[in-house]
């Protein structure tokens, strides 16, 4: 049963699996799921457990940080369906969150144990667990890379968290290449891919007392997303909480999803202009400005960003959004790896598309980690940007 779950989570999610049918593919029937398990939540919980299991069992004492970056990925992929379903669970059932942040906790500190001691103790435990962060978003997410889980996104990921993604300084580029790859300091460059306009027959807001109407319903309505989601929130719901009629709401809005695509255009353009990463004269990425502007822009559009990243891996035109925006972000990252690998700062061995999908990851995840789910209470987001520019630097 536990197999038949997992399928259907990865295949449908926690929502659109239905019990009925996990236990009909194994000849069983709902009561014989009930004389085992209490509810369906149940089910991911111990597919949880069952890949923590399964990640202990592939590695030794004597593994190294590649090999156990690869035994996670291997056993995670096998329970994909428990990482969506256990993502889906975690707004609403404090026992799901509670049991990740363990299995988090747990699994990283496994993956700290192999790292070297040019890292404090404390800095080799957020290692581990940030490896784990970077790993479980395709699993969410799809993409590139869960498309064809073969690819080493795990033996990557391990090479940039031991050696930094610019091991060698400017000064020791090769010779050959002498000149900035890039020219010169610049910022990357990406079109939004996103946009929005009222809706045929709605009215724009031209008037001060109309801006200030339509500015506090899409005030209200980024917070009911974040408090309940895109698919459980009405617009009844925001108008409530603007203090005016429904009806009023549709004046300017067609329904919850256009309301929705105006606040993702918004964070987009947010999130271009306060975290899109500039290289140096070198050709390299300048962490630290992007991780900053990325914290800042995710506080700015918490309750935004928790409901568009709770739609991914759906067949939604949000989800379909995040594809875009990231393929943007993705074409850009990568040019900038290819113009550092040119000039011998990047290793040639790296695949320019895979570095590009890992900070991409790193970024987003770690947003959801600090901010949505409070699971790095102790780390202030100066000691954050710190650790991540040197992960994303020369290394530790």
């Amino acid at each position: 049963m536990l197999a038949a779950a997992q399928t259907h989570f990865a295949e449908r999610g926690f929502a659109g699996a239905k019990l009925a049918e996990i236990a009909d593919e194994i000849g069983a029937t709902t009561g014989t799921f009930y004389g085992h398990f209490s509810s369906k939540s149940d089910l991911v919980v111990d597919l949880i457990a069952s890949h923590d299991r399964a990640f202990l069992r592939e590695i030794s004492p004597q593994s190294s940080f590649q090999e156990r970056c690869i035994a996670w990925w291997d056993t995670a992929v096998l329970h994909c369906g428990a990482q969506r379903a256990a993502h889906e669970l975690m707004r609403g059932d404090s026992s799901v969150r509670e049991l990740m942040r363990v299995s988090r906790e747990r699994n990283g500190a496994l993956l700290a144990q192999a790292l070297g001691s040019s890292a404090t103790h404390q800095e080799r435990e957020f290692l581990g667990r940030l490896s784990i962060d970077i790993m479980s978003y395709p699993l969410i997410a799809g993409g590139p890379t869960f498309e064809d889980p073969s690819r080493p996104l795990a033996a990557t990921v391990a090479q940039i968290v031991e050696q930094g993604l610019y091991p060698r300084a400017p000064d020791s580029a090769s010779d050959a290449d002498p000149a900035p790859p890039t020219g010169g300091p610049g910022r990357l460059f990406i079109t939004p891919a996103i946009s929005w306009q009222p809706a045929p027959g709605r009215l724009a807001a031209t008037s001060r007392r109309g801006s200030a109407q339509r500015d506090r319903i899409v005030a209200c309505a980024a917070q009911v997303f974040g408090e309940r989601g895109l698919g459980a929130t009405t617009v009844e719901m925001i108008a409530a909480r603007a203090g005016i009629s429904a009806g009023t709401v549709y004046r300017y809005f067609e329904d919850k999803h256009d309301l929705f695509n105006l606040l993702l255009s918004a964070a987009e353009v947010d999130l271009y202009e306060q975290a899109l990463m500039s290289v140096d004269e070198h050709g390299r990425l300048l962490v630290a400005e992007g991780a900053s502007g990325h914290l800042r822009t995710r506080a700015a559009h918490q309750g935004v960003f928790r409901a568009w990243l709770e739609l991914l891996g759906t067949n939604t035109p949000a989800a379909d959004a995040w594809d875009r925006m990231n393929a943007q972000f993705r074409s850009a990252l990568a040019a900038a790896v290819k113009r550092s690998q040119r000039s011998g700062l990047i290793a040639a061995q790296l695949e320019p598309n895979l570095v590009a999908e890992i900070v991409i990851a790193l970024f987003y995840q770690s947003g959801t980690v600090r901010l949505d789910l409070g699971w790095e209470p102790d780390m202030s987001d100066d000691e954050f940007v710190r650790l991540v520019s040197k992960v994303l630097g020369t290394g530790f």
